[in-house]
């Protein structure tokens, strides 16, 4: 026992205990969090923040998009969108992950060359497929025509342009990520969660401004191309700031073929939570069209308000995980996870009920055409708040190399939800789809926390035991 409280307690080099207490380190303290947890926190105050402002960025984004261009026209944006997110995450082949498992244990080993060769194979592996899968793209929908049209606000010529951000989008990803790995947390999110959601407004809302008619669901997306390539350009000088000296000098050394066998399974993990994600409004916009898809995106999209306090902690909680993993301090791990989740779901109950309540009214907001998004958005919000409670399982796994089972658990996920879309869309439209989401996140949620306690014997959700 007292070998446990050792470990659970004793200083690291690696943590940042200087500076002011946040309100989030307070409250992990408040739970015992330690000098890991005040890391964390440290990170996740600032991730709260950004994402607080990029939220409040992308609502305003959407209500200015939704009353200029209507419910049809906000669902060809919000179509394409989605499409760029989910080839996104095929381009990125894992790497966005693997970096982020990896490049905390190869600085503690001091595997330099091994770090440098992985942080060129990766971003040479992205350049190349990110071009490859645009251009793939654009060409298939071409050939075959298959996108749905809806008059003169398609979804095709939208598509077309949406697939300029996919390079670009790929790459912020990285950068962000590699920053991330070093500890990092605000920096890396700047460009994702700051210059790319004010930048498009500022655009946006100066073309509303000037000359409204101007503005259309191309427009926005190229909007949003200038806004990301701003950003891209800020973490690139922001990355190469935070190399280490050690790094600069190295000699690359290339593990490529264990690095693709370790990112495949990452890359299916996060390839299937984007279709989670996105599935919805793909397969409305196919089945019942443009303007159901907008209003279903605007639905899904406020249910993310839910998840803030979530997604604010499970950033800096990636590389945490990783290097406690790999010092096998496992209470320490154990604390931090059921701290995250506690935070979670204290943070998610108001706001789901705040959103369950006022549903109408906030989706009043983007026009008269959305307020029939209200049942779907109380089903997801339901869902999402159910799903919190059980923490960071997905991360959990992934960055302690069980990511072969967090496919697995979010593989359960997508086929539910795929399959209840299909079964349910045509029978009960948008409501349909969001059953179908939190049939599958919550059903998901529950395997991979089984698949937590059996493989690392930790219990990481809201209900867990601090050691």
């Amino acid at each position: 026992m007292a070998e446990r409280k050792s470990d659970a307690h004793s200083p690291s080099p690696d943590i940042n205990e200087t500076g002011e207490d946040t309100w989030l380190v307070r409250l992990l303290r408040r739970f015992g969090a330690g000098v890991t947890g005040r890391a964390l926190a440290g990170g996740a105050t600032g991730s709260f923040l950004l994402k607080g402002f990029s939220h409040l960025a992308a609502f305003l984004f959407s209500i200015l998009l939704s009353r200029t261009l209507g419910a049809a026209g906000y669902g060809a944006f919000a179509y394409s969108m989605s499409w760029v997110y989910l080839l996104m995450i095929v381009a990125m082949l894992g790497f966005d992950r693997l970096i982020v498992r990896e490049i905390p244990v190869l600085e503690q080993n001091g595997n330099w060359s091994k770090l440098k060769g992985l942080l060129r194979f990766s971003h040479r592996t992205l350049i190349f497929l990110s071009c490859t899968i645009a251009l793939s793209a654009v060409g298939i929908a071409a050939l075959l025509q298959k996108l749905p049209d809806q008059g003169e606000q398609g979804l095709t010529g939208t598509f077309y342009f949406a697939m300029l951000l996919l390079p670009v989008y790929s790459m912020l990803r990285l950068r962000q990520n590699i920053l991330l790995a070093r500890q990092k947390f605000v920096t890396a999110q700047i460009g994702e969660l700051l210059i790319l959601p004010w930048g498009s407004l500022l655009l946006m809302g100066t073309i509303a401004i000037i000359s409204p008619q101007t503005l259309t669901p191309e427009i926005a997306i190229l909007g949003n191309l200038v806004a990301a390539g701003s950003g891209l350009i800020v973490l690139i000088i922001q990355t190469r700031k935070s190399v280490p000296p050690q790094l600069k000098s190295a000699t690359p050394v290339y593990s490529s073929r264990a690095w693709l066998v370790a990112a495949f399974p990452m890359l299916i993990v996060s390839g299937m939570q984007v279709v989670n994600q996105r599935v919805g409004i793909l397969m409305v916009g196919d089945m019942l069209g443009a303007e159901e898809a907008g209003i279903y995106a605007v639905a899904n999209g406020g249910v993310m308000f839910v998840a803030l306090i979530f997604f604010a902690v499970n950033q800096p909680l990636a590389p945490v995980i990783a290097r406690l993993f790999a010092e096998r301090k496992m209470d320490r791990l154990q604390n931090v996870l059921v701290r995250a989740a506690r935070i979670s779901l204290m943070a998610a109950v108001p706001v789901g009920l705040l959103i369950i309540v006022f549903a109408t009214p906030f989706l009043r907001l983007y026009g008269e055409e959305f307020p029939v998004g209200r049942v779907p958005m109380i089903i997801m919000t339901i869902g999402y708040v159910i799903t919190m409670g059980f923490g960071s399982v997905s991360a959990a796994l992934t960055m302690t190399g069980f990511e072969r089972m967090a496919a697995v658990g979010i593989g359960v996920s997508v086929v539910l939800n795929i399959g209840l879309n299909l079964l349910l869309i045509p029978r009960f439209g948008m409501t349909g789809a969001a059953w179908a989401l939190a049939t599958g996140q919550v059903s998901s949620a529950v395997l991979m926390t089984i698949f937590t306690f059996r493989f690392l014997k930790i219990n990481n959700t809201a209900t867990g035991r601090t050691l």
